[in-house]
């Protein structure tokens, strides 16, 4: 597969009415709340780049472009910004050190498992893949391990706000990211539930008087409604592309 085959837009051809409706409804929240939350133009200006280059990098995702991969190294950065003003070093933290670096990672490997095979309806794009019972068994235990020790870093700092809430969902942002750059459906399972909680941590944040936190909380909840679509979006591809190999 060639560079403009690669970062092409053909996926536009697939998004859905109901997903350019989404797009619209909550840009036009975000500009809202810009306008009403008193916050300065700067952070006004960021809150909406976090959202917008979040939303599209979900939305691709869902289509299995490669775009996402560009647009994964700004997203965290903007991110990481907004967090560090409200006090959420662990969510900092995982889109600097994390985020950003392992898009290089999803880029190798993705290239690694495009399907080029014409027969198969689901050609140039990616395979996805489902977990097994067995690397569920082992996984969930390694990431309750992990959220725990990274809640008791987070406890450490002594400017940290909510601790176990923003370990909690930055630890899942870190497997559905993990489980997406690996190509396993579950990722949006993950990824539902990470952003619930993102929901509820920057709903909590803004009722604490973080002006950031309403314009974050809208853009968890786009977040949560384009997952789902992710999610079944995957896992009909799936089910697509292992009914053609059995024909």
């Amino acid at each position: 597969m060639d560079i403009k085959q690669m970062f092409g837009f053909s996926f536009l051809k697939e998004v859905k009415w109901y997903e350019w409706v989404i797009l619209g409804f909550f840009s036009i929240i975000q500009i809202v709340i810009a306008f009403v939350s008193g916050n300065d133009a700067l952070s006004s200006i960021i809150n909406f780049l976090v959202y917008i280059f979040g939303l599209l990098y979900v939305m691709i995702a869902s289509f299995r472009s490669f775009w996402i991969f560009l647009i994964g190294f700004v997203q965290p950065i903007l991110y990481a910004y907004v967090c560090y003003n409200a006090g959420l070093f662990g969510e900092l933290a995982i889109n600097l050190i994390y985020f950003a670096p392992i898009q290089i990672v999803g880029l190798v490997l993705w290239l690694k498992n495009i399907n080029n095979d014409k027969k198969i309806q689901q050609k140039d794009k990616v395979d996805v893949k489902i977990l097994s019972k067995k690397q569920i068994l082992i996984g969930v235990p390694v990431y309750l391990v992990c959220w725990l020790s990274f809640t008791f870093i987070l406890n450490l700092i002594t400017t940290q706000n909510l601790a176990v809430l923003d370990g909690l969902t930055s630890s899942m942002c870190i497997l559905g990211t993990l489980l997406l750059t690996l190509r396993y459906v579950e990722n949006w399972l993950v990824y539902i539930i990470a952003n619930v909680l993102g929901l509820i941590l920057w709903i909590v944040t803004s009722f604490a008087g973080n002006l950031d936190g309403l314009s974050i909380a809208s853009t968890f909840l786009a977040y949560l409604i384009v997952s789902v679509i992710g999610y079944l979006r995957w896992r009909k591809d799936f089910l697509n592309a292992k009914q053609d190999k059995i024909l």
